[in-house]
């Protein structure tokens, strides 16, 4: 018999004893929602959209603002100065179409003999392009970094929207762990540092494809049809924005793939699931056929793992490397721009206590994922599921698993797991109470991280600061004692800066270019003997640093240490060489016409000093050796013509030092002693000066 209609069931408050199994049951029938957010529900209660208020964003921004303090930062930062400054992809001097044939580092991955980074990231140098159009083709640092600033509070948003809409977390709660992701420390270096930019870009767009898969799964028609065929196609897009702005972006595919099957209450889930696989498939085959593949040979400094011979070693190493990921996303202290060789030393013995945090690290994971699967049994939740997706997924191309990554450890591939940290945090708490209150230890970790990121922002305000700080922390590190001693050599802190090469070869000693910067001290403080011995070792074999593009560098001053040695006539052999790579060294011009000059060959003397005029007319010690040149070789019909640079080397020497130097004064002096026949000073000895500029 027919029924009277009356309210729906649901909707009636639950009266009599409750039952597990009667909960249960009902669950499995796609009755009640899904997520951790959603279980919590009173029964009584109607299901509801959480929502985002304007103190929720609020919340969100403000966390995200300890990172603005970098806006200052007027220097810039090692790979920024190759991704950036020196890219003319990223100046805008490249057309378009040929932007899209060059990796990161504006590397041509094509052309025949070009080596390339593999790293494949157009939508980041087109930002970069983009904002140097927008600023009067002046590229500053620091409008740079408030667009990173922006970016990443935008991404916070994004991830409060996605908490809210997708997994249905109450808004407050959404917006504490949203600005946890905001303010995490390990996020300083994707802001301040330029090149993280990427990092932040791709996680962006990973969160728009997830809101965009979240409307089509929404749809409760069929797929494909002519509803959700658009809203796939844009969520394909998003995935490739994602993977062209960083690679582990593509892995967004395989999230909502994961994502699909988990949901059960989508008609024909398999499906969709499938073609967001295939098409995860296609996009990786295509960017690795567009990069020529993933194999890519880095220096031992930057990636030593792969040159240990042992595999238990580097089996060992590896996953030594995940338990300090695992550190850095919990408790990021003591952190590093660099961990380079030898921050973190192998790990070559299974009895090395370093393997007790592997062991902590896997089983913390274990017991996520059995928790996880629990949840998804027991009450159809995939929400902890997808979190740890979202945390593991984006970090295996950084893994080590399946090919080398260019660094041992890099905080800033961390950024997009971080997004899954988050997620995390927020289901489990959820479903740890029914209240909406946000959990106490939430608020302390976001205190915590707020004041860490605080501190770490402060370390980058400057090269001295950040280098400085990392080399206490890590003094282990090559790269970062080496770097510490450049800030320190440049600022003419010499022995200093010295003793910092020399710790940094300590560790590494096939360094040929911190050998080179010793050298550099050396010369500039008058220890010839020593620049010596340091070009000596560098062209022996150990030149590690140096290539066809930079080799001038030490041919040039290794020719000026032996003119300053008086050996000439191995000096100009060396000079010609350098030379020959790249003419506009004014020093070297200087000691080659000082060699030429000693042996005997004015004429090329004077063609020497000649040429260093033309790339440096300002400079008073070649005015005053082409003086003395002059005089030298034929005084008698060139005097004239060496009292003019005389006089040049003497006014140029007032307005370049304030003082004229004694030599200059005596060049001039003899000149013009010969001019006016005044014998009592013209047969004086013309005197020759050396002058050095360093070059890095």
């Amino acid at each position: 018999s027919l029924r009277k209609a009356g309210p729906p069931v649901t909707n009636r408050p639950f009266q009599g004893k409750f039952s597990p199994g009667l909960c249960h049951t009902v669950h499995s029938q796609g009755q009640r929602p899904t997520s951790a957010a959603d279980t919590t529900q009173r029964e009584d209660e109607p299901a509801r959209q959480p929502r985002l208020s304007m103190k929720d964003i609020f919340i969100v921004v403000l966390c995200s603002l300890p990172f603005y303090l970098s806006i200052t930062c007027p220097e810039w930062y090692i790979d920024e100065l190759f991704a950036i400054t020196r890219n003319e992809d990223a100046r805008g001097e490249t057309p378009f179409l040929e932007v899209l044939r060059h990796d990161f580092w504006g590397n041509h991955m094509w052309a025949e003999g070009h080596w390339t980074h593999k790293s494949y990231r157009p939508v980041v140098t087109l930002s970069y392009w983009l904002q140097y159009w927008l600023n009067g083709y002046l590229i500053k640092p620091q409008p740079l970094r408030v667009f990173s600033c922006l970016l990443n509070t935008a991404t916070a948003l994004l991830l409060a929207l996605v908490l809210c809409r997708v997994h249905r977390v109450q808004g407050r709660l959404a917006a504490v762990t949203a600005g946890i992701f905001a303010a995490h420390p390990i996020h300083t270096e994707n802001v301040v540092y330029l090149v993280g930019r990427a990092d932040i870009f791709a996680t962006a767009f990973w969160l728009l494809a997830v809101l965009a898969h979240h409307e089509l799964t929404k749809r409760q028609v069929p797929f494909p049809s002519a509803s959700t065929l658009p809203l796939f196609s844009l969520v394909i897009f998003l995935a490739l924005l994602s993977g062209f702005s960083k690679e582990p972006g593509f892995t967004v595919l395989a999230y909502l793939a994961l994502a699909q099957l988990l949901n059960r209450q989508r008609p024909r889930r398999w499906l969709l699931s499938v073609c967001l696989l295939c098409a995860f498939g296609v996009v990786f085959q295509f960017r690795s056929w567009l990069v020529g593949g993933t194999k890519v040979d880095f220096s031992y400094v930057d990636t030593p793992i792969p040159y240990q011979s042992s595999i238990l070693t580097r089996a060992l190493s590896y996953l030594h490397l995940h338990a300090i990921y695992a550190r850095l996303l919990l408790l990021p202290i003591n952190q590093s721009w660099d961990y380079s060789y030898n921050a973190l030393p192998m790990v070559s013995s299974l009895e090395d206590f370093r393997l007790l945090g592997v062991l902590a690290c896997y089983t913390g994971l274990l017991c996520l994922a059995t928790w996880s699967l629990c949840r998804l049994r027991e009450v159809g939740d995939g929400g902890p599921v997808l979190s740890l997706a979202a945390l593991l997924f984006p970090f295996i191309p950084a893994s080590n698993l399946f090919f080398v990554v260019g660094t041992v450890v890099g905080e800033r591939l961390l950024y997009i797991s971080t997004s899954g940290f988050a997620l995390g945090l927020a289901l489990i708490s959820s479903s740890a109470s029914s209240r909406r209150k946000v959990p106490s230890f939430l608020k302390c970790l976001l205190v915590g991280y707020i004041m860490l990121s605080i501190r770490r922002t402060q370390h980058w305000r400057s090269r001295v600061s950040l280098f400085g700080q990392d080399a206490v922390m890590w003094p282990g590190s090559a790269k970062t004692l080496h770097q510490f001693a450049t800030t320190l050599h440049r600022a003419d802190r010499l022995e200093e800066a010295r003793e910092l090469y020399l710790a940094s070869l300590s560790i590494f000693d096939d360094n040929a270019l911190t050998d080179y910067c010793v050298a550099q001290i050396d010369i500039g403080t008058n220890r010839f003997d020593e620049a010596h011995e340091r070009f000596v070792k560098i062209l022996n074999g150990n030149g590690i640093g140096f290539g066809g593009f930079n080799r001038f560098l030490i041919m040039v001053d290794f020719g000026f240490t032996l003119t300053a040695l008086k050996r000439y006539d191995e000096a100009i052999p060396v000079l010609k060489e350098g030379l020959s790579l790249n003419e506009d060294v004014p020093h070297a011009l200087n000691a080659l016409g000082i060699s030429y000059l000693h042996m005997g060959e004015a004429q090329r003397s004077v063609e020497a000093f000649q040429r260093g005029i033309h790339y440096d007319p300002e400079n008073p010690w070649l005015w005053s050796n082409l003086a003395a040149a002059l005089l030298i070789g034929d005084r008698e019909n060139t005097a004239s013509d060496a009292k003019q640079c005389a006089a040049l080397a003497v006014e140029k020497s007032t307005e370049a030092m304030g003082f004229v130097h004694p030599k200059f004064v005596t060049n001039h002096e003899i000149a013009e002693a010969i001019v006016e026949g005044r014998n009592e000073i013209a047969d004086a000895t013309p005197q020759l000066e050396f002058f050095f500029h360093r070059l890095l």
